[in-house]
């Protein structure tokens, strides 16, 4: 029954909660009524307001149509005011120039004017002393004339006496003539004894030679001296057959024995002294082989670390001033083909602008060619600064905007060392220093230098 009693009572707690939220529902539902009519009539008024915004809107659109007319008609007038100022602008500075080159050359004249005028002087000044000196020549030549007549008579006298000595001359040289034959046939004669005599001790060094070589033939084969056998008297109890069939008997017996070298030692210490000599050579010649390596290692070793060195610090280089010359960001770089041999190795050459994605440095333009030869070159020159660089017409292939990146960094570079640059193009010309122009007059090539800091100074 409790239990019952705790469920009706809760049952009678729910009912009752519910009769207020239908309460509440109720009067919610009333507001929401109210609300929807306050939101249907504001919903009438809203779109009277928004027919009449439409309609201003329209009104709005067709004026600023008409405006944008108007500003694009005032817009074609203001490019052409503005085509026409340019042209007249250029006009300007062509007359301009014209006007500094007029001043130049009428500076020019004055100064050429000047010097021909000091020249003129100076001339006529030593025209006069030329005049004086000429004038002195001539009373010296006239006092000459008669020491002249007085020397033509002594030369006269004088070639007299010549050819007299020369009589004397030719004669004597008949009689040197004459003796010098004799001599010459008594040449001869001494010539033919001399061959006789020659032929004489020809037949004399013969015979001693072949005296020599049966004196040494006894010693070898028979160890007998010839002079002890010369000395010696011929024995009576041996023939002469006799002997002579005993030494046939002798020489087959010893040709029996074979062939038998008595120089053999001789030889062989000789072969032995020039072995170890050689052998000696042949061990300078593997040390100095092996020193030869090792010195070349080492050559090579310092040789690469000098050059990788100045690799690395060239490829710094090179990436910063090709982004200088491009963009922040562009890619580039230098990357040896064969990095195991470096000294060897062929270098290439990376180079993307911002947009381009060329496979090689061929597919670049011209200019992008050039910039990037430029970019290689200070790379290289701001390994080891020289004190003078000339640059022969490399802003040819250049536009406007890579002219000015290209003067900029010139000028960046000018405080190292001084540019020489040969160039056509005008906004190269106006930002130097001094400007040398090469024109012919008179078919004679003349210089015309312009410092513009000097003209700067005279101007402010």
């Amino acid at each position: 029954m409790n239990k019952l009693g705790q469920r009706v009572t809760q049952f009678e707690v729910r009912i009752e909660n519910l009769k207020r939220v239908i309460d509440e529902s109720e009067v919610k539902g009333n507001d929401l009524t109210d609300a929807i009519k306050r939101l249907g009539e504001e919903l009438v008024e809203i779109s009277d307001s928004l027919q009449k915004a439409h309609n201003a809107k329209t009104a709005q659109h067709e004026v600023i149509q008409k405006l944008e007319e108007a500003f694009q008609k005032v817009t074609e007038e203001r490019n052409t005011a503005v085509q026409a100022f340019n042209q007249e602008n250029i006009e300007f500075h062509k007359q301009q120039n014209r006007v500094d080159s007029i001043a130049q050359n009428l500076k020019f004249k004055e100064e050429r004017w000047n010097g021909t005028t000091k020249k003129l002087g100076f001339d006529e000044k030593s025209l006069e002393e030329t005049s004086n000196e000429l004038g002195l020549k001539e009373q010296e030549l006239s006092l000459t004339g008669s020491d002249l007549k007085d020397q033509y008579d002594k030369k006269q006298q004088l070639e007299g006496h010549v050819r007299s000595a020369e009589d004397l001359y030719y004669k004597a040289r008949a009689e040197v003539d004459k003796i010098d034959k004799q001599i010459r046939e008594r040449g001869k004669s001494k010539e033919q004894v001399d061959q006789l005599l020659q032929s004489i001790k020809d037949s004399f060094n013969k015979l001693q030679m072949q005296l020599l070589g049966m004196k040494e033939r006894l010693m070898i084969e028979f160890k007998v001296e010839l002079d002890d056998l010369l000395k010696q008297d011929p024995s009576e109890e041996f023939e002469h057959d006799q002997l002579r069939e005993s030494v046939v008997k002798t020489k087959g017996r010893i040709e029996k024995y074979g062939q038998i070298n008595p120089l053999a030692l001789e030889a062989f210490e000789e072969m032995k002294e020039r072995f170890e000599f050689i052998s000696k050579q042949r061990q300078d010649l593997v040390d100095a082989r092996q020193t030869l390596l090792d010195t070349m290692a080492e050559i090579e070793e310092t040789a690469t670390t000098r050059f990788m060195d100045a690799f690395d610090q060239v490829r710094a280089n090179f990436k910063e001033v090709f982004q200088s010359l491009f963009h922040k960001g562009d890619k580039c770089d230098l990357t040896l083909v064969d990095p195991s041999d470096p000294l060897d190795s062929a270098i290439d050459i990376l180079a993307k602008p911002k947009g381009k994605r060329p496979q090689s440095i061929n597919q670049l333009s011209g200019g992008e060619k050039s910039l990037t030869a430029l970019a290689l070159l200070f790379s290289l020159y701001l390994l080891k600064p020289a004190p003078f660089c000339i640059l022969d017409e490399v802003d040819a292939p250049l536009d406007d905007l890579n002219v000015g990146k290209f003067t900029n960094i010139i000028r960046d570079f000018s405080d190292r060392s001084q540019f020489i640059i040969v160039t056509h193009n005008k906004s190269t010309m106006a930002s130097v220093d001094t400007i040398y122009g090469v024109t012919m007059q008179d078919n004679i090539s003349q210089v015309l230098p312009v410092s513009f800091s000097d003209l700067e100074a005279q101007m402010n």
